[in-house]
């Protein structure tokens, strides 16, 4: 059986300051970090019992108070347009952390017992191939909020589908198969060192 010669680098995702204390781009993380929470708090509900999705709901609620806590606490020693920076920026940190946590429970709920098939696996490099393409295109050209948004959707669709990566059977591959497989996985490395180097800027 012929070995896969490349692996996956690390995702470098929402590790980095983009906004340069730039107060739109502030805000406009905060929202798009809600945004992207909601949606996936409401899609990881949809999967619960009515007696799950009760408890999950009053956990949230607990999180919610302890994030609006926290962050007015973190801020509550400056004033104006600082305060509201260092405030923001905590609750987006608080936003991210909190959908990870969800997609956590989301990825263990979806994968559990389950290897990839050839097809789904071969997919889903072409997905990343094509969508990490387009995160690299955008730090490129210059567009730093089209290029967050990439980033904030592909983190959270690799979060809930990495699991795809853990053991794939490729037992039935062949050597065109496997050409292929190391095509895609050489490109989103490429494309991962590309995306890296504009957020170490």
């Amino acid at each position: 059986m012929k070995k896969l010669i490349l692996t996956l680098i690390a995702l470098p995702f929402l590790t980095f300051a983009v906004c340069d204390g730039d107060m739109n781009c502030i805000r406009g993380e905060l929202k798009a970090a809600k945004a992207s929470h909601l949606a996936t708090y409401k899609k990881y509900l949809s999967t619960l019992s009515k007696k799950r999705k009760k408890a999950f709901r009053q956990g949230q609620r607990r999180w919610v108070a302890d994030k609006d806590s926290a962050c007015a606490i973190e801020a509550g020693r400056y004033r104006g347009e600082t305060r509201e920076a260092i405030e923001s920026e905590c609750l987006t940190k608080w936003e991210i952390e909190r959908e990870e946590y969800i997609l956590s429970l989301m990825k263990s709920k979806t994968a559990v017992g389950r290897r990839a098939s050839l097809a789904e696996y071969k997919a889903y490099l072409d997905f990343m191939a094509t969508e990490t393409r387009k995160c690299k295109i955008a730090f490129k050209v210059g567009q730093r909020g089209k290029a967050r948004e990439c980033l904030i959707s592909l983190q959270k669709i690799t979060e809930v589908q990495d699991w795809k990566l853990d053991s794939p059977d490729v037992s039935e591959a062949t050597d065109y198969d496997f050409r292929q497989i190391n095509r895609d996985l050489k490109e989103i490395n490429e494309n991962f060192e590309v995306i890296t180097l504009y957020l170490n800027r």
